[in-house]
């Protein structure tokens, strides 16, 4: 008979283990020009399965240790947190160019 206990793997523990992996996604998305290709390399299959081990443990532990709550709510946070830090900010810039280019454009056709 064997024993499978599995080591509890404290909260702070797996959301330092997934902000790094975040942390690397992000890099990924902001610095390449074809995010996609550089997955495979920058994030290799030993640390996405050792990612995704880590999330499923953390919420299958039993209770007080099931922190599948608390990993939604930090999912949550951090997509919220880059698609203000930088799909927002690109999408602001963007309507402001546009702006200043009619404004231009319409001031252009007034100047005598």
């Amino acid at each position: 008979m064997s024993n499978n206990v599995r080591r509890i793997i404290s909260l702070e523990e797996g959301l330092d283990t997934i902000q790094k992996t975040i942390i690397k996604l992000q890099n990924i998305l902001e610095h390449f020009s074809e995010p996609h290709l550089e997955l495979s390399t920058s994030v290799n299959s030993q640390e996405r399965m050792n990612l995704y081990s880590i999330i499923y443990n953390m919420c299958t532990q039993k209770v007080p240790h099931d922190y599948s709550q608390q990993l939604y709510e930090n999912y949550t946070k951090a997509f919220e947190d880059y698609i203000k830090s930088t799909v927002y900010d690109e999408m602001h810039r963007q309507a402001m160019d546009a702006i200043l280019a009619m404004v231009f454009s319409a001031f252009h056709f007034h100047v005598i």
